[in-house]
């Protein structure tokens, strides 16, 4: 399956779509928007407000909404979704669980777990994946940073942009996403991490990231998308010894 035959191109008119959408709650989505990028003091405090964020962007469906319009998003996914193998995935901050969906009907050999600190993404989650018939699919609200490696021992394992982040404000929470999954991984798991990046950024690419050097991987792979906007995407796939 295409992404564009799952989630159709919107081709409206964003502002008056997330106005309807939002309601009185455009004006706080628009402060939060500005704040993500924010230099904040501790990992705690970013978890937990972008734990608030998720809420807002999938209780409003504007999650949904953008991932239709970004053609990151359409290239990540289906280059992911040839990547992934194995007998069970696990999606790492899978949010409101339209990516993980797509996976999992592409791959209906293959169990799929989505994990998300979000509960209003997961409950979400949990009813598009029954309205969309993917029974291959269970969605669980729990902290990463915490799991101790009990949702890291899947054949796949994907973490996308939402999960981590490649800022340089943010190299702590990098290093401590990156060592608490390593410590979970079996032996001879794939890998699959994606980023939007800025276009014709160096300090922003995947190898500059320290949080890579804490995994133990014999193959790495890189897959590219350049396009002609303020934004690229980044795919790096490892094999884990």
């Amino acid at each position: 399956m295409k992404f564009r035959e799952y989630l159709p191109l919107f081709e409206g008119d964003l502002w008056s779509e997330g106005r309807r959408r939002l309601g009185d709650k455009l004006e706080l989505y628009d402060s939060m928007q500005r704040q993500i990028n924010n230099r904040y003091k501790d990992v705690v405090t970013y978890r937990e407000f972008i734990k608030k964020f998720c809420a807002l962007n999938v209780s409003s469906g504007m999650h949904e909404l953008l991932l239709s319009m970004d053609p990151c998003t359409k290239w990540d996914a289906e280059e992911i979704s040839r990547e992934i193998e194995g007998t069970s995935a696990t999606d790492l901050g899978c949010c409101d669980g339209t990516l993980t969906i797509f996976y999992a009907l592409n791959h209906p050999e293959i169990e799929f777990t989505g994990v998300d600190m979000c509960h209003e993404a997961v409950d979400i989650a949990t009813e598009k994946s029954r309205a969309r018939g993917a029974k291959n699919t269970r969605f669980v609200c729990a902290d990463v940073m915490s799991c101790e490696g009990e949702y890291f021992s899947a054949d796949t394992l994907i973490a996308q942009g939402s999960v981590y982040q490649f800022l340089p404000h943010l190299t702590d929470y990098n290093r401590n996403f990156m060592e608490t999954i390593r410590h979970g991984l079996r032996t001879g798991c794939k890998v699959i991490l994606s980023q939007s990046i800025p276009n014709k950024s160096d300090q922003f690419r995947p190898e500059k990231v320290d949080g890579y050097k804490l995994l133990r991987y014999d193959t790495k792979t890189v897959h590219s998308l350049p396009l002609e906007t303020d934004l690229s995407s980044e795919i790096a796939v490892f094999r884990t010894i």
